[in-house]
């Protein structure tokens, strides 16, 4: 939890005030919360530690089908997806994110931990959809909120705005976004 509050601190600190965030998580049995868009990088901070984790079976495609259903009323011009595992069929969460990738959504996936079968599945992912994935150490604020300061730069200003963080995973991210 405080590592991913990291994502609306970053948000706040990337000159991004066309930038609306929207909390997605899922925990627990079935259960699945999604927050109203909001520019406030607060608002979301004080949802996002109010969130308690539970054990539960992952949602990834239930993300993605949000993810779709979002951009097809708004402009979503990034989404971010933490994780470190996958209990669904791999083949329905890469056709998911194949849907996702029609809208031009690029998906930016951030691993905690290094299971071979995840990393492989998310890197699928992300280049399916134009994203980038990222491995982060577990407990690393500080590699995190890099990342979600450069999804930031790069959903308002594009890849111009990632190529001027002077970082080794901005630069391993940018690599990935197709041309």
């Amino acid at each position: 939890m405080n590592l991913h509050a990291e994502l609306f601190q970053a948000a706040a600190s990337a000159d991004a005030s066309d930038l609306a965030v929207q909390l997605i998580y899922y925990r627990g049995f079935n259960e699945f919360r999604v927050s109203p868009w909001s520019p406030s990088p607060g608002d979301l901070l004080r949802q996002m530690t109010g969130v308690a984790c539970r054990g539960g079976l992952t949602q990834i495609r239930r993300f993605l089908a949000h993810a779709l259903s979002e951009s097809k009323v708004v402009r979503v011009k990034a989404a971010v997806f933490v994780g470190d595992a996958c209990e669904e069929p791999h083949g329905e969460v890469i056709a998911a994110a194949g849907r996702l990738a029609l809208f031009k959504v690029p998906l930016f996936v951030f691993q905690e931990g290094h299971d071979p079968m995840v990393s492989r599945l998310f890197k699928d992912i992300a280049r399916i959809t134009g994203g980038a994935h990222a491995p982060f150490a577990p407990g690393s604020a500080d590699q995190l909120r890099m990342l979600f300061g450069a999804v930031a730069r790069y959903a308002t200003h594009g890849r111009s705005g990632l190529r001027e963080i002077d970082h080794r995973l901005a630069r391993d991210m940018l690599a990935q976004l197709p041309r």
